[in-house]
């Protein structure tokens, strides 16, 4: 839609990729935030192709971020 804000489809997208994680993972509906929190660190640490292949973090900070603590995370760890 032409009228539709950038933002709002950007966030409809993080909603249903919350969704996906929360019930692949079988977490818990009273956790929701904290995989919110999970979802938008890793976003934001995950290179894009529109930012030269760097990460919203790299550009911010000029650090390259470390995913590998993600890879192996679960709930209730």
């Amino acid at each position: 839609m032409q009228w539709q804000n950038e933002a709002e489809r950007y966030i409809k997208d993080v909603k249903k990729m919350i969704n996906t994680i929360m019930d692949c993972t079988g977490c818990p509906s009273q956790l929701w935030i904290m995989c919110s929190l999970y979802l938008v660190y890793l976003l934001n640490s995950l290179a894009k192709a529109d930012l030269n292949l760097r990460s919203s973090h790299e550009i911010c900070t000029g650090v390259t971020p470390d995913i590998s603590a993600l890879l192996i995370f679960s709930f209730y760890e």
